[in-house]
């Protein structure tokens, strides 16, 4: 495997006009770097499994094809099951295509926890009624819930995607589930944020006993 030369590289993706918009087809250096590129691709994808190669096939062949569209969706997402291709990964990410519920949209961008439907997950998967010592890092989406069968998702996973990502938009779940799901992404993501929230609202409980105890009090003095 041939090393890139990241000195000519590098000050070639910097972040100017000229680099912008001069073409890659007329730069040399580019072209030769290229070769090494895809010599050192080619030599990489004939020693995975025919699994990992198909897939990243598919997702580079997508990538070429999708990855400057803009899809506007007329229907809200945030609820339903989206196919979604997240293209290449690293260690311990979810990638390639891949089903996720989408729970969230900021400006055309999409909040979305990739799902398995892989066994192993779902037997250690946590729910808040039918596996309650479950792995948090995990949840257990019902078919009953609206899925078409039993899956996991991911909640460390979490990410926001583009609309150009989304090949497919599926079933919406039930509306507990998703509120099921909201309330463990908050602990989980948002652990500090969730303790605090949690201490808030029992201090609120509080207050409100205790003013429901001074009202019984200055009710009873009225009545003396």
């Amino acid at each position: 495997m041939q090393n890139l030369d990241y000195s000519i590289l590098q000050p070639l993706s910097a972040n100017s006009n000229e680099n912008k918009t001069n073409k890659a087809n007329d730069n040399e250096d580019c072209k030769k770097e290229l070769e090494k590129y895809l010599n050192n691709f080619r030599e990489f994808m004939l020693n995975q499994s025919v699994y990992d190669m198909t897939s990243l096939l598919i997702a580079e062949q997508d990538w070429i094809k999708r990855h400057s569209k803009q899809q506007v969706f007329s229907e809200n997402l945030v609820g339903k099951i989206l196919r979604v291709d997240f293209g290449k990964t690293y260690l311990c990410e979810n990638g390639f295509v891949h089903y996720a519920l989408c729970i969230a949209e900021n400006q055309g961008k999409y909040c979305v926890i990739p799902m398995t439907t892989a066994n192993d997950e779902i037997k250690m998967a946590y729910h808040p009624k039918f596996r309650q010592t479950g792995e948090k890092r995990l949840y257990l989406l019902k078919k009953a819930d609206g899925n078409s069968k039993d899956a996991a998702l991911y909640i460390n996973d979490l990410k926001f995607i583009s609309s150009g990502r989304i090949i497919k938009v599926g079933n919406k779940i039930a509306d507990e589930a998703y509120n099921n799901i909201i309330d463990l992404v908050c602990e989980v993501v948002l652990e500090e944020l969730y303790k605090k929230m949690t201490m808030m609202k029992e201090k609120n409980v509080a207050l409100e006993e205790k003013v429901a105890l001074l009202e019984l009090l200055c009710k009873s003095l009225q009545n003396n």
